[in-house]
């Protein structure tokens, strides 16, 4: 069920609307969630799609082609366009989080980012880049500037981002190249606000011609709890009675 709209909630609505970006307010999702873009696998309006979803897209659009999300920047060449899509809690978490995505770009090549944004960071990387290679940074309270990932994630693959955070507010980031698994980056950082803060994609940099242009592409995001001591209470109990047999 989606929020009720209170003035503010309207205000803030307007007000964005006047600065020409488009946000649509979400319901929150309890951890353990996961989204496949399988139901539609194809839709011209993402964010109506998927309405559990926040979308920020600045003259930009959000868009499900064959089971995966495309965030577009829109707009006169050069022209800066961020594009996110993000959920948030259902309620506070307690413990060990760990997320989940699939990111790429059509043809970054460093003209523009993709990744994940959890909170007040950003942690993104560019596809096809060569100088720096992939030029991972994550923007935010205690990020860190481009760093050489040890490989050049292509354009055209969903790259796999498994990304942990903690109460403390540490964050471990291991990207997956899918063109080698063998490739792995990982990094780590600490900003206590982003734990527990809403997550998701985004695409950052010019706006292309069109769709299929200069898009990030997008796909299986999770987030996952640490195993409750609950949760393991209850499966030891099971193989009690499984021994009992």
């Amino acid at each position: 069920m989606s929020a009720r709209l209170t003035a503010p909630r309207i205000l803030r609505y307007l007000s964005s609307a006047i600065a020409a970006a488009v946000a649509l307010p979400a319901a929150a999702v309890t951890v353990g969630y996961s989204q496949s873009f399988q139901s539609p696998a194809d839709s011209g309006d993402a964010a109506t799609a998927y309405p559990e979803f926040t979308s920020t897209l600045n003259g930009g659009t959000a868009t499900v082609v064959g089971g995966v999300l495309r965030l577009t920047g829109l707009g006169p060449s050069g022209t800066q366009s961020d594009q996110l899509f993000t959920v948030s809690h259902s309620s506070a978490p307690s413990g060990e989080l760990t997320f989940f995505g699939q990111i790429g770009a059509s043809n970054s090549n460093g003209n523009y980012n993709v990744g994940m944004i959890i909170g007040q960071n950003r942690l993104v990387f560019h596809p096809g880049f060569t100088a720096i290679p992939g030029a991972f940074r994550v923007e935010g309270p205690g990020g860190f500037g481009n760093t050489n990932m040890g490989f050049v994630p292509a354009n055209g693959l969903l790259h796999q981002f498994e990304i942990h955070s903690f109460p403390s507010g540490l964050f471990t980031i291991k990207v997956t190249d899918a063109g080698n698994p063998a490739n792995v980056f990982n990094a780590q950082f600490t900003n206590l606000a982003s734990y527990g803060a809403p997550f998701g994609f985004v695409r950052s940099g010019p706006a292309g011609a069109g769709a299929g242009d200069f898009d990030g592409r997008y796909d299986n995001l999770q987030i996952i709890p640490e195993p409750s001591a609950a949760g393991l209470f209850l499966l030891a109990g099971f193989g009690l009675v499984r021994r009992r047999r």
